[in-house]
């Protein structure tokens, strides 16, 4: 019996490491300028990597448990918590995201063509936010996309990119 159990478990654990290994072919990945997304980076990072920003906030009031930064450059964004990157807002073509998917990154200006010849990425149109979308990296899959970056259009155009943990 001790054989058997030892046996499934091994067969079970290299399952699981090859649904990982798949799961990884086919999903993309968020970054922000060649930063992934939960990247960790710290303050002297961050500025080295993004410039110097025109405003900085942290909390540092105690209340919270964990460390929450944000840096403002100009009306774009850049979110870490506890020094990970876990958000952006960008709203002018000074940063590209998913630079492993779009020759070039996906930018604010883009025509909204662009993904007309990506595999495996969809646009489904959020439910409360005019002419805003999120974008899924894998439709086939019925549950909530892996990440959540949502786009912003003006006609055909790319006016604003972002993401957030909680759309």
């Amino acid at each position: 019996m001790k054989r058997f159990c030892f046996n499934l478990l091994f067969i079970l654990t290299l399952n699981m490491s090859s649904l990982l290994e798949l799961r990884a072919q086919e999903s993309y990945q968020v970054d922000i300028d060649g930063v992934m997304l939960y990247t960790s980076m710290t303050k002297v990072e961050v500025i080295a990597q993004f410039g110097e920003p025109d405003n900085y906030y942290i909390n540092d009031d105690g209340s919270l448990v964990c460390l929450v930064e944000t840096y403002v450059y100009g009306d774009n964004t850049l979110s870490f918590t506890d020094n990970y990157l876990n958000g952006f807002y960008i709203c002018d073509k000074r940063w590209a995201i998913m630079n492993d998917i779009f020759v070039g990154g996906l930018k604010v200006g883009d025509n909204i063509c662009v993904f007309d010849n990506i595999e495996h990425l969809q646009l489904l149109k959020h439910n409360r936010l005019p002419d805003t979308y999120l974008i899924l990296d894998n439709p086939l899959r019925e549950n909530a996309p892996d990440f959540n970056v949502m786009i912003t259009l003006s006609g055909h155009i790319i006016t604003s990119i972002s993401y957030n943990e909680t759309y």
